[in-house]
């Protein structure tokens, strides 16, 4: 009988027999197992990690021949938190799973299928791309109206970005990036780009709103998974961060008219350009810290398995698209030849690596 921890990452798929979850470590596979027949009625014949090892969710195969996402986060309030949004998103309409059930720290979800929405545009046309970010911000935005819904809902959502000083240390990463490649730093006002980012907690929105988070459906629609990190904020945070995607290659002016289409105020296009800009500023720090452990990897396989980009033809894209959009906004102009700069030092450590 194996006994193989899950925790909040995987760190590896067993095999053990079904039996009465008080049987098993909390965590453990058969723990797992028993819980999916408790919740579904059904047998999990097997799993697989639907984005590689180390992630807080895996595809189960259940003996009916059909699939569903069980997820287990660090606590078992954390996971019964999201399995609560989610049933209110999903009853009032929202595009996300649906709750399967949730027992004892175990969401079971509906699986969404294997068609990510990164994979779907960084292979789509570029005529065919900005009417699928169109279906994500849409879906987005279907989600804020949706708790908007339910006040008494919202009200019971934390606020995001509310930490003294979480601004200035978002901020601040860019400069510390810098001092790693040996490149100058961003000419912007730091402490009025900050200032700028303020936001009161009222209006629902997502953290992590990555393309490689949500899944395009036959119909054309969009939908959003992974609702660990979500509450109140401006409620444009989320369609900057879609934007400024990894693989979210549009040109500016495009970006800028699906951004006019749902944010008709110029107030709030403003803070979710600026949240777009600064985001794909931090993932840039990410992505040289990935280079500097492991360096580059195949691209296939970071689009595939939802690995961080550290892929020369993403990083060029990423850094030249970025570059343009900063130029937008008076606070983070600073910021386009910053992300040029950034854009040559990494791929000077791909042709060395070459």
């Amino acid at each position: 009988m194996t006994h193989r921890r899950w925790g909040a990452r995987w760190h590896g798929l067993g095999d053990a027999a079904v039996s009465d979850a008080t049987t098993f470590e909390p965590g453990s596979i058969g723990w797992l197992k028993a819980r999916v027949q408790e919740i579904s009625g059904l047998q999990a014949e097997r799993f697989s990690a639907p984005g590689g090892v180390g992630r807080a969710s895996v595809r189960v195969h259940l003996s009916d021949g059909t699939t569903a996402i069980a997820t287990r986060r660090d606590t078992p309030a954390r996971t019964e938190t999201e399995a609560g949004l989610l049933q209110v998103l999903s009853a009032e309409g929202a595009s996300v799973p649906n709750v399967l059930g949730y027992r004892d720290g175990l969401l079971l979800q509906e699986d969404l299928g294997r068609n990510r929405l990164s994979y779907a545009v960084a292979g789509a046309s570029d005529a065919d791309r900005p009417a699928l970010l169109r279906a994500a911000l849409t879906a987005l935005q279907g989600c804020r109206a949706a708790i908007a819904r339910r006040p008494e809902v919202a009200a019971r959502l934390p606020g995001l970005g509310t930490r003294s000083g979480w601004a200035e240390d978002f901020v601040s990463r860019p400069f510390f990036l810098s001092g790693d490649l040996s490149i100058a730093m961003p000419a912007v006002d730091a402490d009025a780009l900050a200032q700028s980012l303020a936001a009161d907690p009222v209006t629902f929105t997502r953290w992590d709103a990555r393309l490689a988070n949500a899944t395009l459906r036959a119909d054309g629609t969009v939908a959003w998974f992974d609702w660990a990190v979500a509450g109140l904020r401006g409620g444009v945070e989320d369609l900057g961060a879609a934007l400024a995607d990894d693989y979210c290659d549009l040109a500016p002016a495009t970006t800028l008219g699906l951004l006019g289409e749902v944010l008709p105020d110029d107030a709030a296009r403003g803070l979710a350009l600026r949240t777009g800009v600064l985001v794909a500023a931090n993932r840039l720090a990410r992505i040289q810290r990935r280079i500097e452990r492991d360096g580059w990897i195949d691209a296939e396989e970071a689009l595939r398995l939802d690995r961080m980009t550290a892929v020369p033809a993403v990083v060029a894209a990423l850094t030249a698209r970025m570059s343009a959009l900063a130029t937008e906004d008076a606070l983070t102009a600073g910021l386009a030849p910053w992300f040029a700069a950034v854009g040559d030092a990494l791929l000077a450590r791909a042709d060395h690596a070459a």
